[in-house]
């Protein structure tokens, strides 16, 4: 999820993961463009894994 309206501890455009059990938020990024950067990174180091989830 993107963080629109973050508490004061936040940055808007944070990207967060929410865990239902139990109920926790981590942060995943500072920015969405962060995200992505890792993100392709992960994929870039081992693609195989990566496709094999579709």
């Amino acid at each position: 999820m993107i963080g629109l309206s973050p508490s004061a501890a936040g940055r808007v455009g944070q990207v967060i993961a929410f865990t239902n059990d139990p109920d926790t938020i981590d942060d995943v990024a500072f920015e969405f463009a962060s995200f992505l950067r890792a993100s392709l990174a992960t994929i870039e180091q081992d693609p195989e894994a990566f496709l094999e989830i579709f």
